[in-house]
């Protein structure tokens, strides 16, 4: 089965629902995950207007 969740910048909803089903099938299934755009949505000045 194949599970995609995608959210504007793929950073905040779909990272979090992503963690949490791999979490829930874990014990049943052999579960992998990919976050393909993690990466890309890195922004080191919203970073900054965070801190």
């Amino acid at each position: 089965m194949v599970i995609a969740i995608g959210c504007t910048g793929g950073k905040h909803r779909s990272v979090a629902l992503t963690e949490y089903i791999a979490e829930y099938y874990k014990a049943e299934a052999n579960t992998k995950i990919y976050h393909r755009d993690i990466e890309k949505g890195k922004n080191k000045n919203y970073d900054k207007k965070l801190t």
